[in-house]
């Protein structure tokens, strides 16, 4: 039986008996083999809002999560979206220009898939089911075999429709998965749930997605604006970059919750709809003030394109730890 590293045992014994400790406040991770920065979504357990949280929808009880998770600072760029149409073209039978697919500034040249020059760290755009996919390619480490993009997270196979237009799509990502499309309650919590709302330890929502109750301003960032919605696209030059707007942050750390592109979340309605929450670059300022507010929480046809931002599970810290001791004397054994 293979024994392990003496110094190694020991620190594995110290573990078991040592809980991990998490830091009180969030902190984005430095960006991954993906491109993506993580902010680890805490305090499990939060209420959901109240009437008083949605004076609109008093009904509404949403936002609680009762475990940790990971969620994406940014939307996916097209940089990021790009590497995924260029995996899966091999298996892709429809429309090669068709935005569901390669979004707005994605094109197929001689040489194949290409992003528009300039446009590379705009956020992506696509269809719900395209989503699915590049969710289960991402669980599936970015393997480039057919099944890589079939299932995982979603298992498309369920992708169907029926006659009356309703569908039979899987309504929520495989227990386990790695990366998926965010539930409501995740994306509801990331974007408006404070643990400190009211003070240290006393948490509430905002009803604005960057920390406030007050809108957005509208305007370019260097002119003082929080958000690219509701500026017209001729001013923007018809987007920006992801991430362009570092002062306005949620607060778990997101970026571009309200601007960039409307997201994809999980939820389902009467077995026809997909949700979407937030604004967009160039949207009419009332639609942006209606989309952006706590209580907004829109849906659509899963045929349209809107934005996606990733949820993903958290790394063990014990995984994480034991991987980075393991290396150490992997290297000091080959030395």
């Amino acid at each position: 039986m293979h024994k392990a590293h003496p110094i190694v045992a020991p620190v594995l014994a110290f573990m078991a008996v040592v809980p991990p400790t998490l830091d009180a406040a969030p902190i984005v991770s430095e960006p991954d083999a993906n491109g993506f920065r993580w902010s680890t979504v805490g305090d499990p357990g939060n209420r959901p809002t109240t009437p008083e949280d949605l004076p609109s929808n008093p009904e509404a009880r949403i936002g609680s999560v009762g475990y940790e998770y990971r969620i994406a600072q940014t939307e996916v760029s097209n940089t990021q979206w790009l590497a995924f149409v260029r995996a899966y073209a091999p298996y892709y039978t429809g429309d090669p220009t068709a935005s569901g697919f390669v979004g707005y500034n994605i094109v197929p040249t001689s040489s194949g898939y290409q992003a528009v020059p300039g446009t590379e760290q705009h956020p992506a755009v696509m269809e719900w089911r395209m989503a699915a996919r590049y969710c289960n390619w991402l669980t599936n480490n970015r393997a480039t075999n057919r099944e890589a993009f079939e299932s995982g997270a979603y298992d498309t196979s369920t992708f169907t429709i029926n006659p009356n237009g309703t569908f039979n799509d899987q309504l929520t990502h495989t227990p386990g998965a790695a990366y998926w499309i965010p539930t409501e309650d995740e994306w509801v919590k990331a974007v408006y749930w404070d643990q400190n709302r009211y003070g240290q330890g006393q948490g509430g929502y905002w009803r604005q997605p960057y920390s406030s109750d007050l809108p957005a301003v509208s305007g370019l960032p260097d002119a003082g604006g929080h958000t690219n919605a509701g500026v017209r696209l001729d001013e923007l030059g018809n987007a920006m970059n992801v991430g362009s707007y570092p002062m306005s942050v949620t607060p778990w750390g997101l970026l571009d919750a309200s601007g960039g592109q409307r997201e994809w979340n999980e939820k389902s309605l009467g077995l026809r709809f997909r949700q979407y929450r937030g604004s967009q670059a160039g949207e009419a300022l009332d639609t942006v003030r209606l989309n952006d507010m706590l209580s907004g929480g829109f849906y659509t046809m899963s045929t349209s394109n809107f934005g996606l931002r990733i949820a993903s599970l958290v790394p063990s810290p014990a995984f994480a730890f034991v991987g980075g001791i393991l290396a150490i004397f992997s290297r000091r054994i080959r030395s």
